[in-house]
């Protein structure tokens, strides 16, 4: 009975929701009859809705899962980068402004070329606009109606090299610096293989196809725009098909190896993912161009019938550099089919297969020595034709195409592999990759380990899991810390290798003799990939045979576990293990270790041990929070990991809260997420810190973003404990050289644009430039960066007016220029902004007019400041190029104060 009035009530509830919906469709409707009255209704609707705390949270993690904008509130208006709605995924957003032709900046991904440091470039990395969209025509017909000068751009060239030297680091680029932006947007669209973009952009520049495109569109692989632009080209009238034939297949083929297909060849593949240990190669290879190869080879034999001229009959068969072990099978495969494809439709081998007939070495061999320099496959044999390899294709199971070659065991599809292999080894590069195929060609498919003789070959046995090969003095860390790397799912081989080791070790013993692998060596290689099965063996075939602890168990046993089951093996088997066990250790042990990608690295893991001490080994637990000295006042380092174990349990802590205090730490860097974690433990009757966890102590070092994100988050969840001072800006910051009084000046600029100079800098009257020349972690320059993004013209003039022109001096100009005005016209022309200039335009003409004394009275004051304003006009015309500001540069061009852009 009370379940039937249950659902009636709900029914009812739901035909209540459903009339509310209703009544909400309607009133929309009904404003939407009144277009001004129902803007306002929205914007009330919008600000209900973004105003509630619960909803607009709730919105915001759904974008946070694609999008790196976090809960930061932006303008429709103010988000003018191309590159910024694609890094946040906000594609269709993109589609919209371009359809609108609203103001866009920063189209091309020109700073890729940059020269910097691999970590650098993958922060700055930038993506296409043409690879993100793809083929969409109605958004191209609207791009190149509405932005067509940003690719178009009449300024035609760009050289950094024009730049003085000593500021060459602003935007350097790879080769001449120079470029072509409409050639550059060419290329672009080409390498992003997009013909739909590529038709329209000809259309509304009026760009004849031309044969360079088709080289370009094959050197990169590209096939969809080759076949789109062949097709173009051979309508034409002087079309001269032969001229094309000859010129692709010489220059840009494997044929030539300055040909942009090689391009890159000092890039290495990383180790398979997943891997034990870090794959080496002696040789720089690897870097996928293969793939490129394939399919220009592919499409210019099979799809376009375009063969080579007959005279092209006596070349060398390096075609590819390809450290095959490290590549995945379905990529062999179809490096053995371009063979097949080459071998059936070209000439290009009959100067080799005619040696070959013969007996004949290839001279390209005679450097080696014996099996490498005599070598010779049996062409009917070993290069397959099409018909076999698709055999082979569908013999393979789909788990095998796709496992790289080196994982494969003896048995199964290994024989596959095997042919695959034997194939394309006579076709890898002699100079940088034939050696190492070789070697591992006749140690995995033969047990032949002669050629073995280099140091980097003697890790291969290791690699192999071949104890019998391995060679005397070769059982480092280097080489053990990658055993079965190729061997990974074998595990009779494993088990096979380590037994002989043990056994090894044994029967050295007992003669007094070395054994290949010394006991500790081979425990710490266990205990390195923390193999507890083969650890166990270790043990139990050794400890009755060598009585000295010492030769069986490191001194840094404990650094070295790296799971809960090894621990419990050793507090279980090995009693002077317990000697090693103190907090400071365990703590540490629930904190990552190594360095790198947490995923595909061993070293990369986290043992979270003081969890399962507490949960299995209470009587250790007790004596870990037993051993802290409560006679001491200081608090104790410990790692964030080990605080944030500490303060989850920290009634545990409670009698020894003074020595592990994390808000009277100094130099350490917490995460919001990790503050806020902190807090919600924190005791109620003790304070915190929101300075904190924000970095080093010193001004120049303090994380100020960091500090406004924890101080940000205390006033909108915890308020009130700023009122009752249990949040105090002073608990514990004794060592940190930022005042905690600006915090909320700061706060209230960075929040509300209300820059309060007197309250930061309460002793400045005069602002002297020397206060700019600041790290980017310093609040000034965090203010000056800011100004230029948001075009804040109040502050910049109040900060103007506080600055004394008639007494600078050469240091004075240099920071002024170099890390005030331009750091605030960049970033403002960078968002696209563009009131700040005519801001400086109107009320401070002499910034920029070379003619007018700034007060200094000696010749050189006045050149070196003519140098700066030179130099500064250099560089926003370098922003403008590179970030594709083509309107914006033109209003420098035209500007009065700019002329000299002009000639």
């Amino acid at each position: 009975m009370v379940k039937s009035k249950n659902k009636q009530q709900q029914k009812l509830n739901h035909g209540d929701q459903i009339k509310k919906n209703q009544s909400l469709k309607d009133k929309v409707e009904e404003q939407y009859q009144n277009q001004p009255k129902f803007q306002e209704f929205t914007e009330k609707l919008f600000w209900k809705v973004i105003k509630n705390k619960y909803i607009k949270t709730h919105i915001f993690s759904f974008l946070n899962d694609k999008s790196k904008i976090q809960n930061k509130i932006y303008k429709y208006d103010d988000i003018n980068s191309v590159q910024f709605l694609i890094k946040n995924n906000l594609i269709e957003l993109l589609r919209y402004k371009v359809k609108r032709g609203d103001r866009l900046i920063d189209f091309l991904p020109i700073l890729n070329k940059r020269n910097s440091l691999d970590q650098e470039k993958k922060k700055t990395e930038r993506k296409s606009i043409f690879k993100v969209i793809g083929n969409d025509q109605e958004f191209y017909q609207c791009l190149f109606k509405n932005y067509n000068q940003n690719f178009t751009s009449n300024e035609k060239t760009f050289n950094v090299k024009s730049l003085n030297t000593h500021f060459s680091n602003v935007l350097p680029i790879e080769g001449d610096g120079e470029y072509d932006l409409m050639i550059e947007t060419r290329k672009q669209i080409i390498r992003d293989d997009n013909e739909c973009a590529f038709a329209f952009f000809q259309k509304v520049n009026a760009i004849k196809t031309s044969f360079e495109d088709f080289y370009e569109a094959i050197s990169v692989g590209s096939i969809k725009m080759a076949k789109f632009i062949f097709n173009q080209l051979k309508k034409e009238v002087n079309f001269k098909k032969h001229e094309l034939i000859g010129k692709v297949w010489k220059n840009y083929t494997f044929l030539n190896s300055s040909s942009p297909m090689f391009k890159d060849y000092d890039k290495t593949l990383p180790p398979p993912s997943g891997s034990l240990s870090t794959l080496s190669t002696s040789s720089p290879i690897n870097n996928k161009k293969y793939k490129i190869i394939n399919k220009s080879i592919k499409f210019l034999l099979l799809e376009l019938k375009l063969n080579p001229p007959k005279e092209m009959n006596n070349i060398n068969q390096d075609i590819f550099k390809i450290d095959i072990k490290l590549i995945k099978v379905k990529h062999l495969l179809e490096s053995c089919k371009t063979i097949a494809i080459l071998l059936q439709h070209t000439n290009f081998f009959d100067g080799y297969l005619k040696s070959l007939k013969k007996s004949v070495v290839c001279d390209k061999f005679m450097g080696f020595e014996g099996e490498l320099q005599t070598y010779l496959p049996y062409p009917d044999f070993d290069f397959l034709n099409i018909d076999k390899l698709n055999e082979i294709e569908q013999n393979l199971k789909p788990q095998s195409i796709g496992s790289y070659v080196h994982s494969f065991s003896n048995g199964g599809d290994n024989i596959y592999i095997l042919q695959l292999y034997k194939m394309l080894l006579t076709f890898t590069d002699y100079s940088t990759v034939f050696r190492d195929n070789y070697i591992f060609f006749k140690c995995k498919y033969y047990n032949d380990y002669s050629l073995c003789k280099s140091a980097n070959d003697k890790k291969i046995p290791y690699q192999m899991g071949s104890f019998e090969n391995i060679l005397p003095n070769s059982s480092h860390s280097s080489n053990l810390f990658q055993l079965f790397s190729f061997c990974q799912d074998e595990k009779e081989i494993q088990s096979k290798f380590i037994n002989q080791a043990i056994e090894n070790i044994i029967q050295a013993s007992k003669g007094c003799k070395k054994p290949l692998i010394e006991p500790l060596n081979l425990i710490i290689t266990l205990l390195h990939f923390d193999w507890i099965e083969f650890i166990s063996i270790f043990y139990k075939k050794l400890k009755p045979i060598i009585n000295d602890e010492n030769k069986l168990v490191p001194t840094n046993i404990f650094e070295l576990i790296k799971s809960t089951n090894t621990f419990d093996f050793y507090v279980f088997n090995l009693p002077s293990f317990r000697n090693q066990i103190n907090l400071n250790n365990c703590l540490m042990k629930s904190s990552f270790n190594g360095g790198g990608d947490e995923s595909n690295d061993i070293n990369n893991y986290k043992l979270n041990l003081m969890d399962h001490i507490k949960r299995n080994h209470n009587s250790i637990y007790k004596e870990l929070i037993n051993s802290i000295d409560l006679n001491i006042n200081d608090s104790i380092n410990y790692s964030i990991e080990s605080l944030l174990f500490i303060y989850n349990n920290i009634k545990d802590f409670e009698n020894c809260y003074e020595r592990v205090d994390v808000w009277k730490r100094g130099n350490i860097q917490l995460s919001l997420n990790q503050f806020i974690q902190l807090v919600k433990c924190t005791p109620i009757n003790k304070k915190y810190n929101y300075l904190c966890g924000n970095g080093k102590s010193e001004l120049e070092a303090f994380n100020f973003n960091s500090c406004l994100l924890k101080y940000n988050w205390v006033i909108m969840n915890k308020h009130h404990d700023l009122l009752s001072n249990r949040c105090d800006g002073y608990y514990g910051s004794k060592e940190t050289a930022f005042n905690p009084k600006n915090i909320e000046p700061l706060y209230q600029f960075f929040n509300h644009g209300n820059l309060m100079l007197n309250e930061i800098f309460p002793r400045l009257n005069v602002l002297d430039p020397i206060i700019f020349n600041t790290s980017k972690h310093h609040p000034v320059f965090k203010i000056t960066r800011a100004i230029g993004e948001r075009d804040d013209i109040q502050s910049l003039e109040t900060i103007l007016k506080l600055i004394d022109f008639s007494t600078f001096i050469s240091s004075s100009l240099n920071f002024f220029y170099s890390k005030f005005i331009l750091i605030i016209l960049k970033k403002s022309l960078l968002k696209g902004h563009i009131k700040v200039l005519q801001f400086l335009k109107s009320n401070y003409p002499f910034f920029f007019d070379e003619k007018i004394d700034f007060g200094g009275k000696s010749n050189f004051l006045e050149s070196f400041r003519q140098y700066q304003i030179n130099l500064l006009f250099e560089r926003l015309r370098d922003i403008c190029i590179i970030y594709n500001l083509v309107d914006i540069f033109n209003v420098l061009k035209n500007n009065i104060f700019f002329d000299h852009l002009n000639k």
